[in-house]
């Protein structure tokens, strides 16, 4: 394991058994700042769970999932085209896809990574982006990015 340069504090949301015969899945927070994220990210990442198509659902026993609590200087997310820039952990925000801004993504790879290793283990790395705007991205091998909704979350 690396060595991480922040420690944040984690939990495990769900345990199906030792994490060496388990898919572990690790969420993390972007752009929340302490009391935003209790307010609403780490209920957030519940709700996800709760609401998985079916034949996610059906192998529900083959994961754990774990909650990083990263926590922002700023609440939200920055955004490339609009000259937004907002000061979060993880460095998320929206970037040109030539044509728009529909890229929801971070360019901090070692963040991430970073913050995910505050879990006790981590096969699949989501980030849960404080935004309200449509959009996400994923890289083969890498992670997940992804806002939680306007009606995904809950107020």
């Amino acid at each position: 394991m690396r060595r991480r340069a922040l420690a944040w504090d984690s939990a495990t949301i769900l345990n199906n058994g030792p994490t060496d015969q388990k898919v572990d899945l690790v969420f993390l927070g972007d752009g929340y700042t302490p009391e935003r994220w209790i307010s609403i990210g780490r209920r957030a990442v519940l709700h996800r769970l709760s609401f998985q198509p079916a034949p996610v659902f059906e192998y529900k026993s083959f994961f754990n999932v774990h909650r990083v609590d990263v926590i922002s200087e700023q609440s939200g997310t920055s955004n490339q085209c609009a000259n937004s820039l907002v000061n979060t952990a993880l460095d998320t925000g929206y970037y040109s896809t030539g044509m728009d801004c529909r890229l929801l993504w971070t360019y901090s790879s070692a963040k991430v990574f970073d913050a995910a290793d505050s879990a006790p283990a981590r096969d699949v790395i989501l980030v849960m982006v404080n935004s309200e705007v449509y959009e996400g991205a994923a890289g083969f091998g890498q992670y997940g990015v992804f806002y939680p909704g306007r009606r995904g979350a809950p107020r």
